[in-house]
């Protein structure tokens, strides 16, 4: 049953109040009942009465800090566990999802936005690195192509014509290289 955080904090708070409030209940009856046990002496009465509101105030308090601690701990243990799964998740491993052990309607939101940011963040390092492979592709076949042309022009002495097409050809390479070139260059602007 999926159940809001805020209401569910103050059912929690509620009870610890309760258990404070029946705990102090119980010694002022303790003290209320023993002055009218019997007669008693004013200032026995009056240590009695001091005793009982200081076991009020002890008690009560001590109900409160626990039960205070109890549902402060069980309403941050979900965000302790999505913080932990969270910093585990990395470049590498964006596959992973984050799952929670929340019963409330914030934390399973909260859990829901952040797993659909994963999934925003895989695709995009999915299309990165599919872009990477494409560019390094694109760039290695006019560099291979430029770099045979040269490694055969100065393998023998040729003529200035020879000379002349392997440069024409070297100046076709190097302008599919710039025009690659601005094209990522477009490419990342767009992105940015």
């Amino acid at each position: 049953m999926r159940t809001s955080l805020r209401r569910a904090l103050a059912l929690r708070f509620a009870a610890t109040m309760a258990a404070g409030l029946l705990l102090a209940a119980g010694a002022f009856y303790w003290a209320a009942a023993r002055a009218l046990e019997a007669p008693t002496p004013t200032p026995v009465l009056e240590g009695d009465l001091l005793v009982a509101l200081l076991a009020v105030v002890i008690t009560g308090s001590a109900a409160t800090l626990v039960g205070a601690w109890h549902f402060t701990s069980s309403a941050v243990r979900p965000v302790a566990e999505i913080t932990a799964q969270a910093t585990t998740i990395e470049a590498g491993t964006l596959n992973q999802r984050i799952v929670a052990h929340a019963d409330t309607e914030e934390y399973e939101g909260l859990v829901a936005v952040l797993n659909r940011m994963l999934e925003r963040l895989e695709r995009g390092f999915a299309a990165q690195r599919r872009l990477t492979a494409d560019v390094s592709h694109e760039l290695r076949t006019p560099l291979t192509t430029l770099r045979g042309q040269i490694e055969v022009a100065l393998r023998a002495v040729r003529s200035p014509r020879e000379y002349q097409l392997v440069l024409r050809d070297a100046l076709d390479d190097i302008d599919r290289l710039t025009t690659l070139s601005e094209d990522l260059l477009l490419i990342t602007r767009a992105n940015a």
